[in-house]
């Protein structure tokens, strides 16, 4: 440990960096900070590099209350970040854990609170600490899922969400290298329990991986999958029309047209983009797919249905979400992983959310020559629409700019509506095709 040169670390970091910007002039960045030794490095790094340039440092502790110990941990990390002149906030969930919780859920809850922290912040970029081995179990956790060439490349440095770019400096920089720094910095960790946890399955990996019985898998190149990334772009863009209601338009032609690979990753785009997924269809069930594009089929709560204008892709009612308390819904939030939804004044009691479904879809068929954005969405789509609810009466639809006055509903109250899911269809822009998105 005493030959280790934190400069070596320093520049590696630096020069990782630099592939990542453009950073603002000066920077002002967040890094996620649990107090494990990966990202308590990740931070002392950030803290150079920012200093270095002038920049400014957020140091962000998610306490998902899972273990008693949680609280105590969080306040450590802000003792540590404070002791280094770093300013850190602890982010906690508005509600408990639900029952059986564990690393999916904290992943997910972690992800929404500090995405949200930093929308509210203006920041831009958000720096995670997943390093070399983090980056070797993902490969073969995808390997084993039977994951296509773009899913073994693993985790990407940058990923581009709706709020913040997530930047990940440290994939080529081995763990053992972040906890000499450390140690190093005179810096201790804290030792995360469910790192050894064998139920899971990416910590069963890492044993295998370290004691050699599991030979990691060698990935994709960065300039390999940036190209294979462009040429799925211009395919979406070329054979692809997204709807503001929610659905898609494929030329399944066009898509016949490019190579299997390319063809199926852009329906997977199109599926995780009308469906609201967090994580794609699995390799095996979007090959056997494409094998029958020509009949009706449904996959990842999406249904596909060919037409004489092309493959219409729109969201399976199956499954969508339950009815809620317009009181109890946050003044923005994404609903049913495609939404975006939010309200204005003073709440009306019983004023519930839920989708339009089979009643409000004959509904506002009946009104059809009254409101323009009905026509050319389908049945199966508008069905699947939210709505808002007063006693079982339809108050409004944003999506397709319908509110009814003889609700009794005050006008003072506004909702709005805005299709804009979990995952865009591409990294390059994409036109809406009609609707509106603006308040009611």
């Amino acid at each position: 440990m005493s030959a280790f040169d934190p400069d070596v670390l320093y520049a590696a970091f630096s020069e990782a960096m630099e592939g990542l910007g453009p950073f603002g002039c000066p920077p002002v960045v967040a890094v996620a900070v649990s107090g494990g030794a990966d990202s308590l490095a990740l931070a002392l790094l950030v803290r150079r590099w920012a200093v270095d340039r002038g920049g400014c440092l957020y140091a962000l502790t998610v306490d998902h209350r899972l273990r008693s110990e949680s609280a105590a941990e969080a306040c450590q990390v802000a003792d540590w970040m404070s002791a280094h002149g770093i300013k850190h906030h602890i982010l906690v969930p508005d509600s408990a854990p639900p029952p059986g919780a564990g690393q999916e859920w904290a992943r997910r809850c972690r992800y929404t609170l500090l995405d949200q922290w930093c929308r509210e912040q203006g920041i831009v970029h958000l720096l995670l600490g997943h390093h070399r081995r983090d980056q070797d179990e993902t490969r073969v956790l995808r390997r084993n899922a039977g994951s296509g060439p773009l899913g073994l490349a693993g985790m990407a440095p940058l990923v581009i969400r709706e709020n913040v770019c997530l930047l990940r400096p440290l994939l080529d920089v081995d763990p053992d290298a972040l906890r000499a720094f450390l140690v190093h910095s005179g810096q201790p960790w804290i030792e995360d329990p469910s790192n050894k946890n064998l139920r899971y399955e990416r910590i069963k990996i890492r044993q295998r991986l370290l004691s050699g019985d599991e030979q990691g898998h060698p990935g994709t190149r960065a300039a390999e999958r940036f190209c294979f990334e462009r040429r799925v772009d211009e395919v979406l863009a070329a054979a692809v029309r997204i709807d503001a209601s929610g659905f898609a338009i494929c030329d399944y032609q066009a898509l016949r047209a490019v190579s299997p690979d390319e063809a199926m990753h852009a329906l997977r785009r199109v599926l995780m983009c009308v469906g609201g997924l967090e994580y794609p269809p699995r390799q095996e069930r979007l090959s056997r797919l494409m094998d029958k594009l020509s009949a009706r089929a449904t996959l990842g709560g999406c249904i596909l249905v060919p037409q004489e204008s092309g493959l219409l892709v729109a969201r399976e009612t199956r499954g969508l979400p339950d009815r809620i308390p317009v009181a109890l819904w946050p003044s923005a939030q994404r609903w049913d992983g495609r939404f975006l939804i939010g309200h204005e004044g003073d709440v009306p009691e019983h004023l519930s959310l839920a989708p339009l479904g089979r009643e409000g879809t004959a509904f506002l068929k009946a009104l059809e020559g009254c409101i323009t954005p009905l026509q050319g969405v389908p049945l199966i789509a508008l069905a699947t629409l939210p709505a808002f609810w007063l006693n079982g009466v339809l108050v409004s639809v944003p999506q397709v700019g319908y509110f009814s006055v003889k609700t009794g509903v005050d006008r003072a109250f506004s909702v709005f509506a805005r299709f804009s899911p979990c995952h865009p269809l591409g990294s390059c822009s994409f036109r809406l095709a009609s609707g509106p998105s603006g308040p009611m």
